[in-house]
C-alpha cells in the first residue's frame, strides 16, 4: 500500500510553542518543515481546546441512551437525522479547528499532511497539543451555515475527517518516565493477556435497553471469565488498589468512570477521577505512591457524561501513569454518551485480545462508525504506539 508516515511535534519553549513536521515516503526523499514558531502560547491552546470540548451540543449527542445498540446505524429517520446533526458539528468544529491552526503558522505542515494518501500514519509528538487531530477537515464548512449557503459550498464529506483516513497516535514528550518502548514492550509481552475492569457502578441508564454496566458484566462474563484473562472490579476500595497495586498484572487497566478536567493543559487544571459518589481519585495522590505497573499496562480512561462531565486528554493523569511504567494511554476528548462508551470500549478491548494492534483496531473501529453516520470514535485518542497488540495467551 503506498502509505506516508508522518511524524508532526509540537512542543512549548517558554511562553512560545515551536512546531515542526516529518512526512517519510515509501519512495523518494523525505518532506521536512523545520520548527516553526507558531502565534499562538499554551494558554490560548487550552482555551481553544476547551472550545472543542464545548462545541458539541448535549442535543446531538444523548440520542445514544436510548439505542439498543449505541454502535449500531440509526433505524429510525428521526435518529438518522439526529446522527446527520452530530456528524455535522463534528465536520463543522473540525474545519474551524483547521483553519485556527492554519492562522497560527500551521498552513504549509497542515497542506502537506491533509494531502497524503489515505491509510497513511500520523504520530503527534505533543506536551501540549492533545487537540482531536481526529475531526481536522481541511474544506470549509459550518453546521449553522443557512441552507443557501451550504449550497454554495461542498457537500460536508465524513470521509474527509482525517481520523477516517489517517491512523493517529500521540506521543507525550515529556514522559516524566522511562522512555524505553523495548523495555516497556518486553514487560508488556511477559505472560498472556489480563484485562484490569474497573467500573463505577453508579453509572446507569434508567428505563433505557442499554445498560452500560451490565454490559460490561457480559463482556466479562463471555470474554474474560473462562479463559482467566481478566477480572471486573466496582468497590472503590478495589479499584484504588488496582491503581495503586505493587503487584497487579494487568495489561490493560481499565476504567469506566466520570472523571473531571477544569481546563486542559493550563496551569490550575484541576483532574480527578470519580470512581464513587464519594470516592475522588486525583494525580497528586497517585503520583507520591512509589508503585509501578508490571506488565506496562495500556491505561484506558473510558469516561462518561452520566453525572460529572468526562476530561479532555488527562494531561496529569498520563504523566503520573508513565512514571508509574505504563506503555500509555486511551482516553476521552468530549463528553462521551455513556451507552457509547461502554460498547465502544468493550469492542475496543476484544479487538486488542483477537490480536489486532490498537492503533489498527481504532482506526478501523472509527471508520465503521462513521460509514454508519456515527462520529463519535473520532474522540477517542490513542496516546501509545499504534503497533500495540496483546501477548499471546498462555496455552
Amino acid at each position: 500500500m503506498n502509505t506516508d508516515k508522518a511524524t508532526l511535534t509540537v512542543f512549548t519553549a517558554g511562553n512560545m510553542l515551536i512546531a515542526s513536521l516529518n512526512i517519510s515516503h515509501p519512495s523518494g526523499p523525505d518532506d521536512f518543515v523545520t520548527p516553526t514558531v507558531l502565534t499562538t502560547d499554551r494558554t490560548s491552546l487550552a482555551n481553544r481546546i476547551m472550545q472543542v470540548k464545548n462545541a458539541m451540543p448535549a442535543s446531538a449527542t444523548n440520542i445514544w441512551a436510548a439505542l439498543q445498540d449505541p454502535l449500531a446505524a440509526p433505524a429510525a429517520a428521526g435518529v438518522a437525522a439526529r446522527f446527520e446533526e452530530c456528524m455535522d458539528h463534528t465536520i463543522g468544529e473540525g474545519s474551524s479547528l483547521y483553519r485556527d491552526l492554519a492562522n497560527v503558522g500551521m498552513a504549509s505542515m497542515l497542506k502537506q499532511l491533509d494531502q497524503m494518501p489515505e491509510g497513511s500514519s500520523l504520530t503527534i509528538n505533543t506536551d501540549s497539543a492533545f487537540l482531536p487531530w481526529e475531526i481536522l477537515y481541511s474544506r470549509a464548512f459550518d453546521a449553522n451555515w443557512p441552507q443557501s449557503v451550504k449550497d454554495q459550498n461542498p457537500p460536508a464529506d465524513p470521509k474527509r475527517l482525517w481520523g477516517y483516513r489517517f491512523l493517529i497516535n500521540y506521543n507525550l514528550l515529556d514522559q516524566a518516565g522511562t522512555s524505553d518502548w523495548a523495555e516497556l514492550m518486553a514487560a508488556h509481552k511477559n505472560g498472556g493477556p489480563f484485562i484490569s475492569l474497573n467500573l463505577n457502578a453508579t453509572i446507569a441508564n434508567p428505563g433505557k435497553p442499554f445498560q452500560p454496566i451490565q454490559h460490561h458484566r457480559d463482556f466479562y462474563t463471555q470474554q474474560l471469565l473462562q479463559k482467566n484473562i481478566g477480572q471486573v472490579y466496582d468497590l472503590p476500595a478495589n479499584i484504588e488498589d488496582q491503581l495503586y497495586s505493587t503487584s497487579q498484572n494487568a495489561t490493560v487497566l481499565y476504567l469506566y468512570c466520570h472523571g473531571r478536567n477544569s481546563v486542559p493543559f493550563a496551569a490550575d487544571n484541576s483532574e480527578a477521577l470519580e470512581l464513587a459518589p464519594d470516592k475522588q481519585v486525583k494525580p497528586t495522590a497517585l503520583g507520591s505512591a512509589t508503585n509501578v505497573y508490571a506488565r506496562a499496562p495500556i491505561v484506558f480512561l473510558n469516561s462518561c457524561t452520566s453525572g460529572q462531565p468526562s476530561p479532555l486528554s488527562f494531561s496529569s493523569f498520563f504523566k503520573v501513569f508513565r512514571q508509574k511504567q505504563a506503555m500509555g494511554m486511551i482516553g476521552t476528548s468530549i463528553e462521551m454518551p455513556a451507552t457509547f462508551g461502554a460498547a465502544f470500549g468493550c469492542r475496543l478491548l476484544t479487538d486488542y485480545l483477537n490480536g489486532v494492534p490498537l492503533g489498527v483496531a481504532i482506526y478501523d473501529l472509527r471508520r465503521e462508525l462513521i460509514d454508519k453516520g456515527n462520529p463519535l470514535g473520532l474522540f477517542y485518542s490513542l496516546q501509545c504506539p499504534a503497533d500495540l497488540t496483546a501477548p499471546t495467551p498462555a496455552s
